[in-house]
C-alpha cells in the first residue's frame, strides 16, 4: 500500500521507518531543506528521547486521555529497543530522562536519516504542501511548486505552531481543517515565563534548584521544584516548562515565587544565616568554597515590588546548609529588607521571614553584605 506522510520531524519520520517496515511504500514529504530540524533544539540541544517516569498521569489538557493509546504502543522499553536497533547509545540520568550517550541530539537525527535511506522510503525535501483532499479511496496532496502526489493512505505529521524559528507553522492545523477535522483553543505550553526582566536580567545563565509556585491572590495555581534558570526576561528551565501551560490558562494577575531553601523551615533558615553571614562581602569569595546556588526564596513581583533591593549584576552564593544548623530556642521577629545604594542594577524582591539575607558581591566594585541577628537588620559596605 502507498503511504503519504507529511511532516519529516520526529513523528513523521518514525512513521515512515514503522510504515516502511510492515511493508508499505512510503512518501515522505518535508517543507524544510533537511528533515528533523526542530530536533535538533530539543532538551537544549541534547534531545531527551523519553522519560523512565511516563505514564498517562503526565499529560495534561482538555483530554489527557488522548495520549493512552500511544504510550501503550509505544511504552519507553519498546522505545529504547527501537533505538538501540537503530544503533543509538543511550544514558538515563537520575531524573528519568534518556538522552543519546554523545549528549548531543545530531546522534539521534543521524540514525534517523541514515534510516531512512532504503528502497522503501522516498524522501522529498523543500517540498510544501498546499492543499490536501481526498477523492474516492484515495489522498492527493498538492503542493506549492504544483507537483502532486497520491496514495491510499495519509499520516499528517505536520507539527505545531511552536518553535517558529526552527520551523513551527500553521500547515498541519490547515490541511486538517481542510478535511473536516476540528482543533480545540492553542496555548503555550513547554516555554519559559516572562516576568518583570529588572531582577532576573542581572542573573542571567544563573541555574539552581528551587521550589516554584505561580500565585493568584496568594493562593497557588501550579506549583514545581527543579533546575531554575534565569534569563534576560524572566526564568526558564525543566521545573518552569513543566508548570508553564497552567500559566498561559491562567489568565493575569500571576506572581511567579522562587523557594531556594524547599526543604527548610524558616527558623533552620534563619539559624543558618546568623551563624554563616559574619564576614563582610569579598570581590573574590562570599563564602568558602562549597556547592554554589543562590539565596534564599526570593518572590518575583511586577514593578509595583513591595521593596526594591539593589543587587549587582553579579555571583550570588550561599554556603551549603550543614547537618548542625538547627535552630536551639528563640525564633526572631520578621526583619526587614534592608536597601543599599552601593551597588547597581536595580532589583526587585519582597522579604520575609522566610528569606535568608542575600550575600551579594560583584566581583568588580562595590559589594554589600545583608545580616539578620536576634530581630536586627544590619548593613556592612565595601567600596
Amino acid at each position: 500500500m502507498n503511504v503519504l506522510i507529511i511532516g519529516g520531524g520526529a513523528s513523521g519520520m518514525m512513521a515512515a521507518l514503522t510504515a516502511a517496515q510492515n511493508g508499505h511504500c512510503v512518501t515522505l514529504l518535508e517543507r524544510q531543506a533537511r528533515v528533523g530540524r526542530k530536533l535538533l533544539s530539543t532538551g537544549n540541544g541534547r534531545c531527551n528521547l523519553t522519560n523512565l517516569n511516563v505514564s498517562p498521569a503526565h499529560y495534561h489538557g482538555e483530554a489527557p486521555s488522548f495520549a493512552d493509546y500511544a504510550l501503550q504502543y509505544a511504552d519507553v522499553a519498546s522505545t529504547l529497543r527501537r533505538f538501540a536497533d537503530l544503533g543509538l547509545l543511550t544514558v538515563t540520568e537520575d531524573s528519568g530522562r534518556v538522552y543519546p550517550y554523545s549528549n548531543m541530539a545530531g546522534s539521534v537525527l543521524d540514525v534517523l536519516r541514515f534510516a531512512l535511506e532504503q528502497p522503501h522510503i522516498d524522501l522529498h525535501t523543500g517540498v510544501t504542501v498546499t492543499r490536501l483532499r481526498k477523492k474516492g479511496e484515495l489522498f492527493t496532496a498538492e503542493t506549492e511548486s504544483g507537483e502532486t502526489f497520491t496514495a491510499r493512505r495519509v499520516i499528517l505529521a505536520a507539527g505545531g505552531a511552536a518553535g517558529s524559528k526552527v520551523g513551527g507553522v500553521m500547515d498541519g492545523y490547515r490541511l486538517a481543517k481542510g478535511l473536516g477535522h476540528h482543533r480545540t483553543a492553542l496555548y503555550p505550553s513547554l516555554v519559559q515565563l516572562k516576568t518583570d526582566p529588572t531582577y532576573p536580567r542581572s542573573l542571567k545563565g544563573v541555574k539552581a534548584d528551587a521550589r516554584i509556585r505561580i500565585l493568584r491572590g496568594g493562593e497557588a495555581v501550579a506549583g514545581n521544584r527543579g533546575e531554575i534558570l534565569f534569563t534576560e526576561y524572566g526564568v526558564s528551565g525543566p521545573a518552569v516548562f513543566d508548570i508553564s501551560r497552567r500559566v498561559s490558562t491562567g489568565g493575569d494577575g500571576l506572581i511567579c515565587e522562587l523557594n531556594f531553601f524547599p526543604d527548610w523551615d524558616e527558623r533552620s533558615v534563619l539559624h543558618w544565616h546568623r551563624r554563616y553571614v559574619k564576614r563582610p562581602a569579598s570581590p573574590t569569595s562570599v563564602f568558602p568554597p562549597s556547592p554554589m546556588t543562590t539565596c534564599a526564596a526570593w518572590r518575583i513581583r511586577p514593578p509595583a515590588s513591595r521593596c526594591p533591593l539593589q543587587a549587582p549584576a553579579a555571583s550570588i552564593r550561599r554556603r551549603s546548609p550543614q547537618a548542625d544548623c538547627a535552630p536551639t530556642s528563640l525564633t526572631p521577629p520578621p526583619w526587614k529588607a534592608a536597601l543599599s545604594p552601593a551597588s547597581t542594577p536595580a532589583a526587585r524582591c519582597w522579604t520575609s521571614t522566610a528569606t535568608a539575607a542575600a550575600i551579594i558581591s560583584s566581583g568588580h566594585g562595590p559589594a554589600a553584605c545583608w545580616q539578620a541577628n536576634c530581630g536586627k537588620t544590619r548593613r556592612r559596605a565595601r567600596r
